[in-house]
């Protein structure tokens, strides 16, 4: 595999990357797992990615490891002995962490890694290696000075506008949506009068915002999702894109001509700019003020279950026991950027009226999921339901990201946020598997939340499944009967002979004979009450997974069941 380019010189920040926990929050911190690591593996900075492939895994290439490294182990297959080498090799080199792909065997990686002392990531197929390459390699070289969210803002933006001006070869501005300027590069090297009069008064001069507009170049630059070139009077080319969330424009990033023409190279690096400066301005906020990013940082820390409750009330500004509604949502698939959508989902949830009406209310991401926190009111279920239904429209007609919602309208306190939390994350996986439904309340899908708790304790306990079913499944397998379909038609109909005779298509007097079959062949007796609940329900937990499924349940009138 031919190596990617080295990463964007470092210049002007003095620091040395971000940790590597911060690098996977900005990259796809809830896509990519952190199988194992070692005390403090999180804090260590990265410095670069590093594609290390297994076809050219011989001894030589783990001279190329590297302190600070984030090793991209491709084509490498878990329990293989290139993996224990490159594992040693790594411990070796001091590097950050090693990635690798999760297919099987990670019981084995873990204990590998934890024996060597070596940070091990998972990434998920759904990133390409050349995707997660290009991601650590642009948040490492722009890192603002290596020490992540110490900084302001702007300060931020600066160092951010003074590194891509060393990768891109040419001065480098960074504008809001409205083009007043947030930031510059400072670097040496030529400046035109276009640039000097925008740094002085802060906003580009009169006469090139009129030939922005009425050279249609503006409209161009809204519409525009890609770099676009201009050629302002008087002044050097510039490339420009647009830094988007969704179809919002939060702002601008140009860069003037140097003394390498535009080529593709300046496309894609600037591109990559963009997308970096994107996140940062959706997480951070330009106006956001610090007060706002604690009380999320608080409720965040209540929905994982570890808030200090006084403080957390006293940040709110609201009574110890006062109680909150809960919204989550997530992508029924994935976010088609997630560094930066879900963050946008919680800028639109701010906006809403539901916010303005609710003083406290709070919405923030969690593991890649968005939750909004609301005092509780009188208005419950009907006005969370429009707040989720809403935001569900409203993103999916910008971002094309098809969302789903839970609603837990049951008041809980502080402590309670937690256990909030638990139920409207079953209710989001019901709700991603169910193509049918988008939003719906914990309380309408508690029944087949608990049913999905109950599969998830018997898939690590089977002997709860064991039993006369079991054995009725495989005699459906072995003799080709249809006992499994008849038994799920008779529960569905509440024991009702003449209505499941009518779903299977067959006689009473034949249904009555299946079922006399089934408690001579496995012994279960219908007739009892407790023998009946655990049958049904073992069949419940079983699903698809048992022979007989809706499917088969439609035999001919005249078929007859073998015995």
């Amino acid at each position: 595999m031919t190596r990617m380019p080295a990463p964007m010189a470092r210049t002007g920040t003095g620091g040395t990357g971000p940790s590597l926990g911060q690098l996977l929050t900005e990259i796809a911190g809830p896509l990519i797992d952190v199988l194992c690591t070692t005390p403090g593996g999180l804090a260590e900075p990265v410095r670069r990615p590093h594609i290390w492939d297994a076809c050219d895994g011989d001894a030589s290439s783990f001279g190329d490891l590297r302190a600070g490294d984030l090793v991209l182990a491709v084509g490498l297959v878990p329990a293989s002995p290139q993996l224990s080498r490159l594992l040693a090799a790594a411990r070796d080199a001091a590097v950050a962490a090693v990635a690798i792909r999760g297919l099987v065997n990670l019981a084995w990686v873990r204990t590998e890694a934890e024996r060597l002392g070596v940070t091990v990531l998972v990434v998920p197929r759904e990133l390409a290696w050349d995707q997660v390459h290009a991601r650590v390699r642009t948040v490492a070289a722009i890192w603002p000075g290596g020490v992540g969210s110490v900084g302001s803002t702007s300060s931020d933006l600066y160092a951010v506008a003074n590194t891509a001006a060393a990768a891109l070869g040419g001065p480098v501005e960074i504008d809001d949506a409205a083009l007043n300027l947030l930031a510059f590069s400072n670097l040496p090297g030529e400046i035109d009068e276009l640039r000097t009069r925008s740094i002085l008064t802060r906003i580009p001069p009169g006469d090139f915002l009129t030939w922005l507009r009425e050279s249609g170049t503006a409209a161009r630059l809204r519409r525009a999702t890609e770099p676009l070139r201009i050629g302002p009077p008087g002044s050097r080319p510039r490339l420009v894109i647009p830094v988007r969330a969704g179809i919002d424009v939060l702002g601008y990033v140009w860069v003037a001509e140097g003394d390498e023409p535009f080529g593709e190279r300046h496309h894609h690096v600037l591109a990559e700019v963009a997308r970096v400066v994107s996140a940062h301005l959706v997480r951070e906020g330009t106006t956001e003020d610090r007060d706002h990013r604690r009380r999320g940082e608080l409720l965040v820390a209540a929905l994982e279950g570890n808030a200090d409750i006084s403080v957390l009330a006293a940040r709110l500004d609201m009574r110890p026991d006062i109680s909150f509604d809960l919204v989550g949502f997530r992508a029924r698939t994935c976010w088609p950027d997630p560094t930066v959508d879900p963050f946008y989902v919680r800028k639109q949830l701010e906006l809403r009226r539901e916010f303005a009406t609710r003083p406290g209310a709070t919405a923030v991401v969690v593991g890649g999921q968005v939750y909004a926190a609301l005092p509780g009111c009188d208005r419950g279920s009907d006005d969370l339901g429009a707040l989720a239904e809403e935001t569900i429209t409203l993103i999916g007609n910008q971002l094309g990201c098809e969302l789903v919602a839970a609603i837990n309208c049951t008041p809980h306190p502080v402590p309670g946020l937690f256990d909030a939390r638990l139920e409207v994350d079953r209710a989001l996986k019901l709700l991603a598997a169910d193509p049918d439904r988008a939003m719906a309340t914990c309380a309408e899908l508690r029944p087949r939340a608990t049913l999905a708790l109950l599969r998830e304790l018997a898939q690590s306990r089977p002997q709860l499944l064991a039993g006369p079913i079991q054995k009725l499944i495989e005699i459906d397998r072995t003799r080709k009967t249809d006992y499994i379909a008849t038994l799920r038609a008779y529960f569905d109909t509440a024991s009702d002979l003449t209505e499941a005779a009518r779903i299977l298509f067959v006689h009473r007097n034949t249904l009555r004979y299946r079922l006399r079959r089934i408690r001579e062949l496995c012994g279960l007796d219908l007739s009892d009450p407790v023998e009946r609940l655990i049958a049904e329900l073992q069949l419940r937990l079983l699903g698809g997974t048992a022979s007989g499924t809706a499917g088969a349940w439609a035999t001919s009138p005249d078929q007859r069941v073998s015995s």
